[in-house]
């Protein structure tokens, strides 16, 4: 009982606007499409990201990742384009919290990761629901439940290590690729 009263607390802090918001009002009136249990509202936001990122493969590659780490919440939804699994994940997270759901972001750097080439990570977020962190993918649009894990293109599961959890890329420290980096490295496992 007390570890779900603690829980509760803890979770208000995830409430927040992040300091990637921008114009909260803005973001308040495009949740109002939203509606129902914390659950159902849940998955509305995370079908309505979905469909937003769907038939824009180009998006990712007009803007740097560190631009994108840094874009606001109202650009993103006014210009009806997210670029990946960051902007989703930073959609998602302030559409729940406008509709009082708290909502981490989660940045991940894949299992077995050696720090060469690309960098291979990904964004989840927890939502805080019946006093406990559910994970969500919100540029896949499903409930993962718990652990963080996609299922890859050739639809075997990829599995992930969180590095760094907050209200956004911002409070993370994680705005820009060389952060992303330094923040990862001690997960990473050597070839």
């Amino acid at each position: 009982m007390m570890k779900g009263f603690f829980n509760r607390i803890w979770a208000r802090k995830f409430l927040r606007p992040g300091r990637q918001s921008g114009n909260i009002e803005f973001i308040k009136q495009r949740a109002s499409q939203f509606s129902g249990s914390n659950i159902e509202t849940v998955g509305q936001i995370l079908g309505f990201v979905k469909k937003m990122g769907e038939g824009q493969p180009g998006a990712r590659n007009e803007m740097s990742v560190d631009a994108r780490r840094r874009a606001n919440v109202e650009h993103i939804l006014r210009k009806n384009e997210i670029g990946g699994c960051g902007d989703a994940a930073v959609i998602f997270a302030q559409l729940a919290r406008a509709k009082g759901i708290p909502v981490r972001l989660v940045d991940a750097v894949m299992k077995g990761y050696d720090g060469r080439g690309d960098f291979r990570g990904h964004v989840f977020a927890d939502v805080f629901i019946n006093d406990k962190w559910i994970t969500v993918e919100p540029v896949a649009g499903r409930v993962i439940g718990k652990g963080y894990n996609r299922i890859g293109k050739d639809r075997t599961i990829i599995s992930y290590i969180p590095y760094a959890k907050g209200l956004d890329f911002s409070s993370m420290g994680t705005t820009t690729l060389k952060a992303i980096r330094r923040k990862s490295s001690k997960f990473l496992q050597p070839g």
